[in-house]
């Protein structure tokens, strides 16, 4: 089979942007905006993690380079689904880009919008990925994906905290049950798609960042600190049981 021309321009121009979106985010420093860390502490919000929850991202960013690389490898260059998933993640990536120069430069009602545009393609792609899985194909392509939507979830709550805070529609009495409330109602999506799916890495990166919620809030906003930890505890919990029932199964399977 002939692969497509426009396939192929479309495989290498999912490696230029997955790797033109990583310099930039690590490199915009040099830019002199202020990092995420900053604006998440500028305004008085329940709602914000332990500066290690960021180190995830250059986790994603290997993930999805490895990704890129894959899908240009010959042997995969007849494999369909790389083309449905590349779409979405070029989009997803430009429009990342976006976000990190609007939340950067504290325009926060703007940045929520492009948080939502970005969590949509991450949705499209984890279903998208999800359902190649369930035709018998291996659960590695979905790993990227998973980690995307589970950090892009939590980060898609604490944006719109954060931009509904700075603009006086978040008082200090009720930010702490909205945060709370917030956070189990997405533990609860997390945990039950994760066990329909039979995703661990997916609550896994919920859990990660919901622990750094935690240890950033539990003497500020206990009421938070607490949603964060039994978050934490569940996500944790449900990647942990999803793990050690895939592993055996692999060693059925042999």
């Amino acid at each position: 089979m002939v692969v497509e021309k426009g396939s192929l321009l479309l495989r290498w121009t999912t490696l230029v942007v997955v790797v033109l979106h990583t310099a930039f985010s690590l490199l915009s420093p040099l830019l002199q905006l202020p990092g995420d860390e900053v604006i998440t502490n500028r305004y008085d919000n329940a709602f914000v993690p332990a500066s290690y929850a960021f180190w995830i991202w250059p986790v994603i960013y290997a993930a999805f380079i490895a990704y890129a690389v894959i899908q240009l490898l010959p042997a995969q260059r007849e494999v369909e689904i790389f083309d449905e998933l590349d779409r979405p993640l070029i989009a997803a990536l430009i429009l990342a880009t976006g976000w990190i120069i609007a939340f950067r430069t504290d325009q926060l009602a703007l940045s929520v919008a492009v948080i939502v545009a970005v969590l949509g393609c991450a949705l499209v792609m984890y279903a998208r990925a999800t359902a190649f899985i369930e035709t018998g194909k291996p659960t590695r392509i979905r790993a990227p994906f998973s980690l995307f939507l589970g950090w892009i979830t939590l980060t898609t709550i604490a944006n719109v905290a954060l931009a509904l805070t700075k603009h006086g529609l978040l008082t200090h009495d009720v930010e702490g049950p909205w945060a709370a409330g917030m956070t189990i109602a997405a533990t609860g999506i997390v945990a039950t798609l994760a066990l329909r799916v039979r995703d661990p890495i997916l609550p896994a990166a919920i859990a990660w960042g919901s622990f750094a919620v935690f240890l950033e809030e539990y003497r500020a906003m206990p009421l938070v600190a607490a949603s964060a930890l039994t978050a934490t505890i569940v996500c944790a919990a449900t990647a942990i049981g999803l793990g050690v029932a895939r592993g055996r199964r692999h060693l059925a399977e042999r």
